[in-house]
């Protein structure tokens, strides 16, 4: 009988232990969810994210795991951007999908419905993907850059699994098409100098009247321009294919190392594959990790976005 009793207890103890971490894995997703939310609210118009990478990295999965989050959906997983297995055919096109953020269960009773619409909205670009890392050029990145809408920030999708020597030479492409982009937000620097007025720039950050030319202002507010051009963020797929926590963190050094950006982050998608169930067909269930995730790099996206367009108002 004081067996018994001790195991009842145990049990008891157990499920009071899942319970209450269980309520505080929610209300930290509900309250990521809700400043992402906010966050959205301040911008002006929806803020537009591309989202890159090789064929058959998970580039399209984290188009729908996205869309899955913000929206806080449960059940089958709903796919917005079309998805095929490695040596597939996917899309050549890129393809925008509108995210809207869901509102928190304690939201505020009177928001309107139209801030759901038209304010939380995060629009995801599907950008065409790389061909194989060997033939990948800079002329394929800047055509998947190229569109409409104009990409405000990156999203660099690259997979952990596969053999080394193709992770290697994958891992090596990504600091060239990181270079790329921030090429690219170098152009866009160099239009926006053309159209800055001397007047107002010399207000707002006190220059002198002689170094508002070009040289001066690029010598002087390094930190302000730089912010003009595209920023990204680097999302490493399949992260369960990953042995142990050093190798995790030797692949995150060495990309920091080619890319030179610390906004390095690893997800498991959800994938279709996942939703084989005999049982419930198409039915799947949300894991706290992958919610997390992808809630800090959509923030950090829009974080990235905001710095922009507000810089660029600045010098305008």
């Amino acid at each position: 009988m004081l067996l018994l009793r001790v195991a009842a207890a145990a049990i008891t103890g157990a499920a009071a232990l899942l319970s209450v971490r269980r309520y505080h894995r929610e209300r930290a997703i509900y309250a990521l969810r809700r400043e992402l939310r906010d966050a959205l609210l301040l911008l002006d118009d929806s803020p537009a994210v591309l989202v890159a990478g090789f064929r058959a990295h998970g580039k399209s999965s984290f188009v729908n795991t996205a869309c899955r989050v913000l929206s806080a959906e449960s059940g089958p997983l709903i796919l917005r951007a079309q998805t095929a297995p490695g040596g597939g055919a996917t899309p050549e096109q890129r393809r925008v999908v509108r995210a809207p953020v869901a509102r928190p269960p304690d939201g505020a009773a009177g928001e309107e419905e139209e801030d759901d619409e038209d304010g939380a909205v995060v629009d995801l670009i599907d950008a065409p993907p790389f061909p194989e890392p060997r033939r990948l050029t800079d002329a394929d990145v800047e055509a998947a850059l190229t569109g409409a809408p104009t990409a405000e920030c990156v999203v660099l999708v690259l997979r952990c699994g596969g053999s080394s020597k193709h992770r290697h030479v994958a891992v090596k492409k990504l600091a060239e098409v990181a270079n790329a982009i921030r090429q690219r937000g170098r152009s866009q620097i160099d239009r926006t100098m053309t159209r800055i007025s001397p007047v107002r720039f010399n207000f707002d950050l006190g220059f002198r009247e002689k170094e508002t030319d070009k040289e001066q202002i690029l010598k002087y507010a390094p930190d302000i321009l730089f912010t003009i051009g595209l920023q990204f963020v680097v999302v490493l797929t399949r992260k369960n294919n990953l042995k142990s926590k050093r190798e995790a963190s030797e692949l995150r050094q060495k990309i920091i190392a080619q890319v030179q950006i610390n906004c390095v982050y690893f997800l498991e998608n959800y994938v279709v594959d996942e939703m084989l169930n005999f049982k419930i067909p198409w039915s799947m269930n949300n894991q706290f990790e992958t919610h997390f995730t992808t809630l800090v790099i959509m923030r950090q996206c829009v974080e990235f976005i905001k710095v922009h367009r507000c810089n660029n108002s600045r010098i305008m």
